[in-house]
């Protein structure tokens, strides 16, 4: 099953890691935040290494109701 990703915007510190390192997953709002696009379009792999870098926790990531990553 797909991942599901979920940006915290109480949490999201726009320091653009995600974006930098993931373009096609993640970009910035116009409050400077990480907003979710595609996660589709990178390796599951990937999605999960990028979203554990953000350095605020901001990103979690879910497959089938678990949490890979973060703490939605």
């Amino acid at each position: 099953m797909a991942l599901e990703v979920v940006v915290d915007e109480g949490l999201c510190l726009g320091a653009q890691r995600c974006a930098y390192l993931a373009p096609t997953v993640f970009e910035l709002n116009a409050s400077g935040q990480a907003d979710v696009l595609d996660p589709a379009s990178i390796p599951d792999a990937d999605l999960i290494a990028i979203a554990a870098q953000c350095p605020n926790f901001a990103i979690t990531v879910i497959r089938d109701g678990e949490v890979l990553v973060g703490g939605a």
